[in-house]
């Protein structure tokens, strides 16, 4: 009696254990979108003073008036900001999909540009 009183607990929390585990995986939430991806490159072309380009699966960013915003917040030149201001932006993109986009720094004047479209 008491080794089938053993493997019952045994199995019981082995069960218990993997239903744990699978509801805390039902808690991430994973972000697919290269929004951050975007954040870092413009941020690489910043401090390096010359160009990066890549291909974004943007989700809900408005590029244009200067402005490049986002649905969260970003880290950006010490503080967290939703909106990133002070930028020329060429071209522009409102809402969620795929774009070619070329990010330049210029020391010269001090001017960050977004180039949507490359």
């Amino acid at each position: 009696m008491p080794v089938e009183v053993e493997s019952l607990v045994v199995g019981f929390v082995t069960l218990l254990a993997v239903g744990v585990v699978f509801g805390m995986l039902g808690m991430v939430k994973v972000d697919y979108s290269d929004n951050y991806q975007l954040v870092a490159d413009m941020w690489r072309a910043y401090e390096s003073g010359g160009c990066v380009y890549n291909i974004y699966r943007l989700h809900d960013v408005v590029i244009g008036n200067n402005t490049v915003m986002f649905p969260h917040h970003v880290w950006w030149n010490g503080s967290m900001v939703r909106e990133i201001r002070g930028v020329v932006t060429l071209g522009g993109i409102r809402g969620s999909g795929t774009v070619r986009i070329r990010t330049c720094y210029f020391p010269s004047n001090s001017t960050l540009t977004v180039r949507v479209g490359g």
